[in-house]
């Protein structure tokens, strides 16, 4: 292939995107004063004359890389509404919030995880036993199935399913009236003393029904810059929404296919209290990743399908449970019927009914995907200067891979997502980094690094272990500019995930360091971590100075390196043997040193 060099970086630009959309056009800068041509760029020398885009699908069944960049600008969607950032002032960790789970109510007995149903006397209208009594394992095959499917309701779940977006907005309604009537003050009146922030995703469950997650937070008239009344506590806010939840009710569009449908939630309502607040930050984070890993599942996360369904021969020759294809040829049989016809149930048969958004938020609640993508390509791209201007004109060149190209693309994402487990199953007690503390002496390329510090002094700043075969350089950071400091000096683009922590790992060689200090031999792979007593060492390949650690106060800074070139390690020091508790032994080429 000519320009297989370029056509790999723009493959691992996209992260190893498995649907990338490629454009073919022109882009121009210009000084915004004197009209100068700053700079220009055109896809004529690029491979194929193209230039590949991310398909940013946000479903991990479509598009692993893409997803789990969405589902990282979800946990700071989220997180900023709980504890601050982004815009939005820390001090929205102190108003009143609760975490809401909405469910469904029953259509009818199904299969159950673990003890099922106990067996009872006597049988249902068709003739079956109104219990199961056995045991089922989590993944079984029978669990969300009807027990009787005769018995079992499929319009009024579809039905429910395709309102499901009605009865979350009759929801967010009921919740202002419920305040407006603890505190006194007409429905219309509540809305210019506070206002209801809320955050929510929609799941599915083993039986093909949508349930929601929440937050739900209160602030002033102004949003999230204004605290709320004084007399809204987090008790107020519980029972106000533990109310409206029960005092939801819609009525489905009567037909004489299926009768009259009530619509209402299930009885299971769980709300908690969020007491995270400024002392204990870890809480929206923990919040924040259990809402954004559901924004990259849809019906198929239940065993259904994530492409539309386009006619009833398709629905027979679905690979899926016969309760999901009951499921999805109800939604074709009722998308018929012309007083569902707003439903467009045929459209979203695949979805089993559920044409809303998968992660919707109020306006106030905290910052949006585009403020997001937005700051992450002025991090990629560098921000412009004020006084420029960029113009383009670009065209739509095709979509996807040919199959050979679509190997390559699966092994990088493959990398990537392999990079991502080492970083977490290797993080030491604490995290990979500390956030806010000092940083005197770490340096990279003469300047002065921020928030690349250990928060734990006795762990490794790079994951290392029998398992991880060949990774053995890279750097995690929660800090952008320290992030873009250290893949200019190493090279390479890292990665930010869900928890904002950059990080960037390369699979080279390993080199083991023998340190011989009097009779006591350590053995370490080749990454050195600046530990109690260990006054400074330099580390370098030849020429080129990587790292530097100075200052004997810089007891836990710690730098991995790249050892692909042979060269020159020199560590000077009189307690090198302090390592010796956190010495690993690999069988490894080494080089010996004696200090």
């Amino acid at each position: 292939m000519p320009d297989l060099s370029r056509w790999l970086e723009q493959v691992a630009a996209t992260g190893g995107c498995a649907r990338p959309v490629y454009l073919r056009g022109v882009s121009a800068t210009f000084d915004a004063v004197s009209g100068e041509l700053v700079r220009r760029y055109s896809t004529d020398g690029e491979p194929g004359e193209r230039l590949a885009l991310r398909c940013r699908n946000r479903r991990a069944s479509r598009c692993g890389p893409c997803s789990w960049l969405h589902q990282g600008d979800s946990w700071h969607l989220v997180h900023a509404g709980l504890a601050g950032g982004k815009g939005v002032p820390e001090d929205v960790q102190l108003h009143p919030s609760v975490f809401v789970t909405l469910t469904a109510p029953s259509f009818g007995r199904v299969h159950r995880a673990g003890s099922c149903h106990r067996e009872r006397p006597g049988v249902c209208a068709h003739g079956r036993a109104l219990g199961c009594g056995r045991v089922h394992p989590e993944n079984g095959g029978l669990v969300g199935a009807p027990v009787c499917v005769e018995c079992y309701d499929y319009p009024g779940h579809v039905l429910w399913n395709a309102h499901a977006g009605a009865l979350w907005k009759a929801f967010g309604d009921n919740v202002y009236h419920h305040l407006a009537a603890l505190a006194g003050v007409g429905r219309s009146a509540v809305r210019r003393v506070l206002r209801v922030s809320a955050v929510k995703v929609a799941e599915y469950q083993r039986r093909g029904v949508v349930h929601f997650h929440a937050v739900v937070r209160l602030d002033g008239p102004a949003g999230a810059v204004d605290p709320p009344p004084s007399w809204v506590t987090a008790d107020v806010l519980v029972n106000a929404v533990r109310t409206a939840a029960g005092a939801v009710a819609l009525v489905a569009p009567a037909s004489a296919a299926y009768g009259e449908r009530r619509l209402r939630f299930g009885v299971q309502v769980d709300v908690h209290e969020l007491r995270g607040g400024l002392d204990d930050a870890g809480t929206g984070e923990r919040v924040a990743a259990y809402v954004a890993k559901y924004t990259t599942k849809g019906a198929e996360a239940a065993g259904a399908v994530d492409r539309r369904v386009t006619s009833v021969a398709e629905i027979r020759l679905l690979r899926v449970s016969a309760h999901l294809r009951a499921l999805v040829g109800t939604c074709w049989r009722l998308g018929g019927l012309p007083e569902l016809a707003h439903l467009r149930l045929r459209a979203w048969a695949h979805m089993l009914g559920f044409r809303g958004h998968c992660l919707t938020k109020t306006r106030a609640y905290s910052t949006t995907y585009r403020s997001l993508r937005a700051e992450r390509e002025d991090w990629v791209r560098g921000v412009p200067s004020g006084d420029e201007v960029t113009v383009g004109d670009w065209r739509y060149a095709g979509v996807g891979y040919r199959p050979g190209e679509a190997l390559v693309a699966e092994q990088v994402a493959a990398d990537r997502e392999r990079t991502r487990e080492i970083a977490r199953d290797y993080a030491p007690p604490g995290g990979w980094v500390g956030r806010g503390g000092a940083v005197a002496g770490l340096r990279v390329g003469g300047r002065r690094l921020r928030g690349a510090v250990m928060s734990d002094p006795s762990g490794w700043a790079f994951p290392h272990g029998p398992d991880v075969g060949p990774a053995v350089w890279g750097f995690t950071t929660a800090d952008a500019d320290t992030a873009r400091d250290l893949s200019a000096a190493v090279g390479g683009v890292p990665e930010r995930d869900a928890n904002g922590v950059w990080s960037l790992i390369t699979y080279t060689s390993v080199l083991r360091v023998e340190i011989v200090t009097g009779c006591t031999v350590d053995t370490m792979p080749f990454r050195l971590a600046c530990a109690p007593g260990l006054g400074a060492f330099v580390l370098r390949f030849g020429a080129w100075s990587l790292a530097e650690v100075l200052g004997a106060s810089v007891v836990d800074a710690v730098m991995a390196l790249r050892c692909a070139v042979v060269g020159e390690l020199a560590v000077t020091s009189q307690d090198v043997s302090t390592l010796g508790g956190r010495i690993i032994r690999y069988p490894v080429p080494c080089l010996t040193l004696r200090t």
